[in-house]
């Protein structure tokens, strides 16, 4: 654990805290995405989509659908998380299981382990979570202008707007893969947009998004 911390200091993920060796078996390492992380700790988040990225804002839509994220369990370099959807969800099926899987921490920043709503694009990829102001990226559209041919790229961007969504001053993990680009956006307390481009290469052009929004009180 020691030789974590001065790399987690860092981490634009981590909220700013000093923690002892009296720290409470309830949150045995220092907080990753979520503050004060807690067994049972829940956010929501709610889907939408953008139809045709050339008509916005009108093409922005909200879905019926909201995924609770949960925390399940902890260990000193491990958080154990699941996802399912609300019982009214539009995409809800009946005995359908929530989805488990964890967050490895690494030297060379957050790894993450198995299938899931938010993080599948980054699946068994090691986020670089050492962003500053001086790697900067900027709107376009539904997508962000990257100066980099990185398959994970972590930098800051200062505005994302989209729709009803608004985000100020917040680090980004984006990854880009054949015709589709994923873009999650995060700050020291939590994870709040996990955003999805798609490039339709079948004419006419069209270019499409979707994506899980943090609810907040």
């Amino acid at each position: 654990m020691k030789k974590l911390l001065p790399f987690m200091a860092l981490l634009l993920m981590i909220a700013a805290c000093n923690q002892d060796d009296n720290t409470q078996a309830t949150t045995p390492i220092e907080p990753i995405i979520f503050s004060d992380v807690e067994v049972g700790q829940k956010f929501f988040y709610q889907r939408y989509v953008v139809n045709n990225c050339d008509s916005l804002p009108g093409s922005f839509e909200w879905r019926d659908d909201t995924l609770v994220l949960e925390v399940t369990g902890l260990e000193e370099s491990k958080i154990f998380l699941q996802e399912s959807l609300t019982e009214y969800s539009e995409n809800y099926y009946e005995n359908t299981p929530p989805v488990q899987y964890s967050l490895d921490f690494t030297d060379g920043g957050l790894l993450s382990v198995g299938s899931s709503y938010l993080f599948s694009p980054y699946s068994e990829d090691t986020l670089r979570l050492h962003t500053s102001n001086d790697n900067t990226v900027e709107q376009n559209g539904c997508h962000l202008l990257h100066d980099s041919s990185e398959s994970v790229i972590g930098a800051f961007i200062s505005t994302f707007e989209l729709g009803d969504i608004s985000l100020m001053d917040k680090s980004v993990s984006s990854k880009g893969e054949f015709l589709t680009s994923y873009d999650l956006f995060y700050d020291s307390e939590k994870i709040y947009t996990l955003h999805t481009v798609f490039f339709d290469d079948v004419g006419p052009f069209n270019v499409s998004a979707f994506g899980w929004n943090l609810i907040e009180e």
